[in-house]
């Protein structure tokens, strides 16, 4: 993390008890909301998907949060720090909350400067 950034600085949501399928809804849902697109448009798009047949009544009220959450200033004016996402371990558990979430923006940092690699972009080994 960088010396000058305060990792407290960070909105931080952390996830307990949520299954893998619901953790990547949450992410994308909460992602969509501060995402740097045009409410127009997003209200284009939301229409649009609402009414493709594939579209189950959850998902449509799924897009209208969305869109009403997009809506509030505190959505399109985005705080200086990152939005980290985070799982609960039995370690973190035990932890103090400011001390989590250092430890997360930390963890993060490093993950912004050092991505894993895709199964495709790994180097090959004698074993593959």
């Amino acid at each position: 993390m960088s010396e000058s950034q305060n990792p407290l600085d960070n909105r931080v949501i952390v996830l307990n008890g949520f299954s893998d399928p619901e953790i990547i809804a949450i992410m994308n849902v909460v992602k969509s909301i501060y995402a740097d697109t045009e409410m127009d448009e997003f209200v284009r798009f939301v229409e649009a998907a609402a009414e493709q047949a594939e579209a189950t009544e959850f998902s449509k009220k799924v897009l209208r949060v969305i869109a009403a959450a997009k809506q509030l200033p505190v959505a399109r004016d985005v705080a200086p720090g990152d939005l980290i996402f985070a799982r609960t371990t039995e370690n973190s558990l035990r932890m103090k909350l400011a001390d989590l979430i250092a430890d997360m923006s930390e963890d993060h940092e490093y993950l912004k400067n050092n991505p894993p690699q895709q199964a495709s972009e790994r180097p090959k080994t004698e074993e593959s």
